[in-house]
């Protein structure tokens, strides 16, 4: 409400945000994205005409050589089993046909770089604004590193990607 001020309390809990660009635009922790072929950079993919959090989304568009188009970074942050997280990703489509990949994951590795437990977030196909999924995810063993990655491997249709998170809950 505009100029209303309203009283709050309540009890919060604090977490740790590992993936600090949700909006694509300050890579601060610990690795920045890594683009795979056949993007060239991670700027030659931001459309910073969209956006769900400013200044700007990942664009991928589908082609009809069907090629995986993957957008990745490594968190080195390791814990032991019962750690929960919370991950997320907003995402918009635009004339996405059924099959092939359109999500986001985050996949949790041991010390032997093997994985050890996986959550994937699979987005609606079609058209539609901003879809935000979330999801908590408890791990299952002692882990080293964790690798939040989007993936999009479509013929055609236009997808965005924003607002990125990983969070460890309490």
């Amino acid at each position: 409400i505009n100029g209303t001020t309203l009283p709050l309390t309540g009890t919060g809990t604090a977490a740790v945000q590992l993936l600090k660009s949700a909006g694509f635009d300050t890579i601060v922790i610990p690795l920045p994205w890594r683009v795979f072929w056949p993007t060239r950079s991670l700027n030659s993919v931001l459309d910073c005409k969209v956006s769900h959090s400013p200044p700007c989304s990942i664009k991928f568009t589908g082609a009809s050589w069907n090629y995986t188009r993957i957008i990745q970074q490594i968190v080195a942050k390791s814990g032991v089993a019962g750690d929960k997280y919370y991950f997320g990703m907003s995402s918009r489509a635009d004339n996405i046909p059924a099959g092939g990949q359109y999500k986001a994951e985050i996949l949790f590795y041991n010390l032997y770089n093997q994985v050890i437990g996986s959550q994937t977030l699979t987005f609606t196909d079609g058209t539609h604004g901003f879809e935000s999924l979330t999801a908590y995810y408890t791990v299952p063993n002692t882990y080293y590193r964790i690798l939040f990655r989007f993936t999009f491997q479509k013929t055609m249709g236009t997808a965005w990607f924003d607002s990125a998170i990983l969070m460890r809950a309490p």
